[in-house]
């Protein structure tokens, strides 16, 4: 059987050869001979001679710089560790952080709940690990010593570069003490191993699915939830025998009573809308989906037949049957944030031999693009030269590596355990690269951005431009607007009444992916302008003072030059005002039936009429009086006052001592803009003349 794989394979990749590559690796970092203790430098200094001794099935975190963190792991010369390292991918270097550089360190624990630099997990290998939303770095079982399997829950904080043991037992080989359905904070789950298949939902609790317990022969079905808020693990679904058969369902349908049975599994992954995911594992090449709300399985692809050799077609490419052989101890994943699922190597279950295969698989599309490596067993590297990336380049087959990606579009792989020749394990760092038009990460993303103007008086309705990059849909968000959302391009007559600080959200997406641009507060709605009214006194018409800008208008007609807070009507008919304040929000007042020349509540005698006149009107700074047919005497005047037109306001002039006749000056600087009535009584008659104060 072997001999008929191979030379398909070799027909197959001489005929991709001649068409096209997809990608190099660079051998980057390590050593290229097996089972190599590494080299650990000073704790906590990064150095290019540090690296990890060569390891298998190690726990590791990628925190939120994109570093990866690993702890513990087995070395093929017989040891497990229990140190934990950092790497530096943009810098190519390792950093030992913390526990000892000597292999089969012993568990200290402390205190439950309680922190400590004493605490370790001690050396181990092939148990669970997660991120938590903090930032956290979460463990549960594996193996600690040759088949004794721990089942205990460990917390590490990677700012304090503190463990905690959090929940579990001190004891090996337990057989955990959970009821199915009932949360508790003193039970806790069996000793586990072989099971990488963990996940954080979005209420940041901790699950489990699979994995061989107690005995070494028995695989269970089970999935495991862990309340970080309340400490308590609950049994949600699962078996309670061993070995339960998988039931398939209907292919792209959930069903409460599909189930992928019971296994080991490695290969894991969650979905932007937080639903649950691994592929391969035990037994079948199949990828299966768990939605943790409604707590039911779905079988999304694969075959259902055992240990499938896949279909190895031509590099590059999702439409030609590519399909992925089944493998277990195929930790070697991760997603990348274009969604596309990484895979290296793992093990076959024909013979206990290695893949060195690199595949994406696009879950969404259900569709799996081969991108280097062959579907041979048990193939040696070609190291090539250090840090020089080569098509011809490739690694070990192996499996129990780890494979994660940086945010340059580059792929790299650490460790693992190559099974023939020797069982050896390698601390080799790989680098792969892949040709742009194999990657999503390399073509055109969606990029989304927007302009409007930002601050508006209450009942503007504005519109949005669009600015994104490489979008086909758009989805907005407009926060206390009407409407509310939008899937135009460019978004008009978007009203918003209602003052305020509002969020704006634009969604954008095209084949290649999504993206989401959140802007808190951009839309400022500013308060409502006072309130106007107008009022008549004569045939003058009084706004509220106190706005910036003041505009008139008779019979919807504006008239120019008219701006200030009050109006002299020289006509009759219906006027109204539009003020604005200092945001330039704008309000309005009408008044209706105007009838112009209406005289003040002052009796009037005479006005400009030749005996009595007042000049320059509008006015300044001084205002004269004068009088020319027949001239007014100084010691004839018996008062002078001014009156503002509402009547509200009497200042009494003192009558000039020195001079005769008129005229006279008045010094009205200290004056209010506004109108006035000047009012000059004589021992025989009262003369008024209306000015303006500017």
């Amino acid at each position: 059987m072997k001999i008929k794989i191979s030379l398909s394979f070799l027909i197959l990749f001489t005929f991709h050869s001649a068409l096209a590559q997809s990608g190099k690796w660079a051998w980057i970092h390590g050593d290229t001979i097996a089972t190599s203790p590494g080299q650990f430098g000073t704790k906590g200094i990064a150095d290019p001679a540090n690296s990890p001794p060569g390891l298998y099935e190690a726990y590791n975190w990628t925190d939120r710089k994109g570093f990866l963190w690993i702890y513990g792991g087995y070395n093929s010369a017989a040891a497990l560790y229990a140190n934990m390292w950092k790497y530096n991918p943009y810098t190519n270097l390792w950093t030992w952080i913390q526990g000892d550089s000597v292999p089969n360190t012993i568990a200290v624990y402390g205190t439950l709940g309680v922190p400590s630099p004493l605490n370790t997990p001690g050396a181990r290998n092939t148990g669970v690990s997660w991120v938590d939303n903090n930032g956290n770095f979460w463990l549960y079982g594996g193996f600690i010593n040759g088949l004794a399997k721990s089942g205990d829950l460990w917390m590490f904080n990677p700012l304090t570069v503190e463990w905690t043991w959090m929940s579990g037992s001190l004891n090996v080989n337990t057989a955990g003490t959970l009821v199915q359905g009932v949360p508790s904070s003193i039970d806790y789950p069996p000793s586990i191993v072989e099971t990488k298949s963990g996940w954080v939902d979005a209420q940041n609790q901790l699950w489990i699915y699979g994995g061989i317990y107690v005995n070494t022969c028995c695989a269970y079905d089970r999935v495991l939830r862990y309340s970080i808020s309340t400490n308590e693990w609950t049994w949600i679904r699962g078996s309670l025998f061993n070995q339960a058969p998988a039931v398939w369902g209907s292919l792209g349908i959930p069903s409460p009573a599909n189930n992928p049975g019971a296994g080991s599994s490695y290969a894991h992954w969650e979905d932007t809308i937080g639903n649950f995911w691994f592929a391969n594992g035990y037994t079948y090449a199949a990828a299966w989906k768990y939605n943790p709300v409604s707590n039911e399985w779905t079988w999304m692809t694969g075959s259902q037949t055992a240990n499938s050799m896949g279909n190895y077609v031509s590099y590059c490419d999702t439409g030609s049957g590519n399909f992925r052989s089944h493998s277990e101890e195929n930790s070697a994943c991760f997603k990348d944030k274009y969604e596309q699922v990484w895979q290296f190597g793992g093990t076959s279950a024909i013979g206990n031999n290695n893949f060195n295969d690199l595949w994406i698989f696009d879950y969404t599309a259900l569709k799996y693009k081969w991108m280097h490596g062959t579907n041979l067993l048990d193939q040696p590297a070609v190291y090539g030269q250090l840090g020089i990336p080569s098509y011809s380049n490739i690694p070990h087959s192996r499996d129990g590596a780890i494979l994660f990606g940086d945010t340059l579009c580059n792929v790299f792989l650490f460790a693992g355990l190559s099974r023939h020749p020797g069982q050896a394990t390698y601390n080799d760092v790989w680098k792969f690269t892949p040709d742009s038009s194999c990657s999503k990460c390399f073509q055109a993303l969606p990029v989304a951005s927007f302009t409007a103007p930002n601050q508006v008086c209450p009942g503007t309705c504005i519109d949005f431009l669009d600015y994104s990059l490489h979008a086909s849909t758009y989805l907005w968000s407009f926060q206390g607007a009407i409407p509310s959302t939008s899937t135009q391009q460019n978004p008009d007559n978007i009203c918003y009444n209602a003052p305020g600080s509002y969020d704006v959200t634009l969604i954008v997406s095209n084949a290649n992916g999504i993206d989401t641009l959140l802007l808190s507060n951009y839309i400022t709605v500013y308060p409502y302008p006072a309130p106007q009214g107008i009022m008549q006194s004569g045939d003058t018409l009084f706004a509220n003072a106190g706005a910036v800008t003041y505009q008139w208008y008779l019979d919807g007609t504006i008239l120019t030059g008219a701006t200030n807070y009050f109006y002299v009507a020289a006509q009759s008919g219906n006027y109204n005002v539009v003020c604005t304040d200092s945001n330039n929000c704008e309000v309005e007042a009408a008044i209706f039936d105007v009838l112009a020349q209406i005289h003040s509540e002052f009796n009037q005698d005479k006005i400009n009429n030749g005996e009595l006149a007042i000049f320059p009107n509008p006015v300044t700074e001084m205002l004269t009086i004068q009088s020319s047919n027949q001239p007014i005497k100084l010691r004839e005047i018996k008062s002078i006052s001014i009156f503002n037109t509402l009547g509200k306001i009497k200042i009494d002039i003192k009558i000039p001592s020195t001079g005769n006749l008129l005229p006279t000056d008045i010094d009205v600087n200290l004056l209010a803009n506004g109108v006035y009535w000047i009012e000059i009584i004589t021992g025989e008659k009262t003369f008024r003349a209306k000015f303006i104060k500017r």
